[in-house]
């Protein structure tokens, strides 16, 4: 009975596991992100003047795939998306783009 607990209990994490990677191509500066659920781009010093932007998907159930956000282009439709700034106190909705500052360290959660 033990073993069968134990095969059971492997089992069930193998299958719970899902793929909650995120890749980043630096040539075409594109964010590849895997069943995303949350995704969020902050500055590593909180009070640095550049934007924390947060990511979530407008429709639920279509987190089995992988999206794409692309610092060159415009954010897509698909997201909805929150750009905020700890230094002027503002929200912003849906951003048409990602500003990022030179010579800032970011930290990106999925």
């Amino acid at each position: 009975m033990k073993y069968i607990i134990e095969i059971f209990m492997c089992l069930f994490l193998i299958c719970s596991c899902d793929n909650h990677d995120v890749e980043f191509n630096e040539k075409e500066q594109t964010f590849y992100i895997y069943n995303l659920l949350h995704f969020s781009i902050e500055p590593l010093d909180s009070f640095s003047k550049s934007y924390t932007y947060d990511f979530f998907l407008r429709t639920k159930g279509t987190c089995r795939e992988v999206d794409t956000i692309c610092l060159k282009k415009r954010i897509s439709k698909k997201f909805k998306a929150i750009e905020s700034s700890s230094y002027k106190q503002e929200f912003r909705y849906n951003p048409s783009y990602i500003r990022l500052l030179p010579n800032t360290q970011y930290v990106i959660r999925h």
